[in-house]
């Protein structure tokens, strides 16, 4: 009796032992696991992290448009001369009086320099800094198609004195086309010799 109770106790023993093995084993298993899963996050953590510092600040101040002037005086506020780029007379004063008829300050016509008119460039609007608004109405004004360009008023001016002007009309040939009515001379009738003096 004895030997079969010790044969059986070491029969227990023996699978006792083998599942304490097991489960320790199935246990060092899992914790080889999870320290891989962990060692895994934090390696893919690092470029991330990496990733957000190198990421540009998003804070910077944003780039400006370059600024349009809007602002709008009354005719009366902007000083208009207007010069005869053309070789015809008159087309100066009929755009002078035109800007006039629309409430603009303008001054008495000019004649162009020489070299203004020799380049015979069409009808150019040019304006002094903070005033290509009423320029561009101005331009609207002449009544040509397309619109006369505006421009900054240039460092070499195609007149000798722009006596104050805000906005410089030069008058072109494409404008003395249009007023077909500006000649250069009256056809005068048989009488009293009597004499003409140029118009701008």
């Amino acid at each position: 009796m004895r030997r079969g109770r010790q044969e059986a106790d070491d029969g227990s023993f023996a699978r006792s032992v083998g599942v304490h093995t097991a489960r320790g084993a199935l246990l060092i298993g899992i914790a080889v696991l999870l320290g891989l899963v962990l060692l895994q996050k934090v390696d893919t953590g690092r470029p991330v992290a990496t990733r957000v510092r190198n990421t540009p600040d998003s804070t910077l101040p944003p780039t400006t448009a370059p600024r349009i002037t809007t602002t709008t005086r009354a005719p009366k506020d902007v000083k208009v001369l207007v010069a005869n780029g053309t070789t015809t007379n008159g087309v100066a004063l009929t755009a002078q009086k035109t800007i006039a008829q629309n409430g603009y300050n303008a001054l008495a016509p000019a004649d162009a320099t020489a070299a203004a008119k020799a380049a015979k460039r069409p009808t150019i609007v040019y304006y002094a800094a903070g005033y290509d608004v009423d320029a561009r109405r101005i331009a609207a004004l002449l009544g040509l198609t397309p619109a006369a360009p505006v421009a900054p008023m240039p460092s070499a001016l195609p007149v000798t004195n722009l006596v104050g002007a805000n906005v410089l009309v030069l008058v072109g040939p494409d404008y003395g086309t249009k007023q077909s009515g500006a000649t250069t001379s009256r056809p005068t009738t048989a009488g009293p010799t009597t004499s003409t003096t140029r118009r701008l």
